[in-house]
């Protein structure tokens, strides 16, 4: 993350902004102030609205406001991890009874044992840091191709 050059290299160029209703919500949950700036611009010109969290209680709560097509959940955060912060986002989806949101794990760390606490407390995707444009918007694709968009009645 630390390559600001990422952004033009290799960037296919997108295409116009679907109208609002086609928009998806999102939430990032990420600590570092640079990282959010970052994934902010990669998604930029596309489909998406984001709300920001600083920390995993921050996101818990703009959870529970919601509704949110996909989390975006840095699994090291100050206050609540992104693993507590996964598993009370599933603990208040089953007690509304709302279907799962989609959680996407975003950590420095590569090693497999990560992924699969993350996996463990909730998280359906697994993204490395550093974060590549092109990489992370073909994820969030994937991860919300079969879903309806949010609508007022979840969350």
């Amino acid at each position: 993350m630390n390559r600001p050059s990422a952004l033009m290299d290799g960037d296919p160029p997108t295409a116009a902004a679907p109208p609002p209703s086609r928009r998806r919500r999102l939430l990032l949950a990420e600590d570092s102030e640079s990282n959010r700036a970052l994934i902010g611009l990669f998604l930029k010109n596309e489909p998406y609205d984001i709300a920001m969290a600083g920390t995993g209680r921050e996101a818990v709560a703009l959870f529970a406001a919601g509704p949110f097509d996909l989390v975006l959940m840095d699994m090291e955060m100050p206050e609540m991890d992104g693993y507590a912060a996964t598993e009370a986002i599933r603990r208040l989806e089953a007690a509304t009874g709302a279907a799962p949101t989609p959680v996407l794990m975003l950590s420095a760390h590569t090693f497999r044992e990560y992924e699969a606490r993350g996996r463990r407390a909730g998280c359906d995707g697994f993204l490395a840091k550093p974060i590549n444009k092109a990489t992370l918007v073909r994820i969030l694709a994937d991860l919300l191709a079969a879903r309806p968009p949010a609508g007022p009645g979840r969350g």
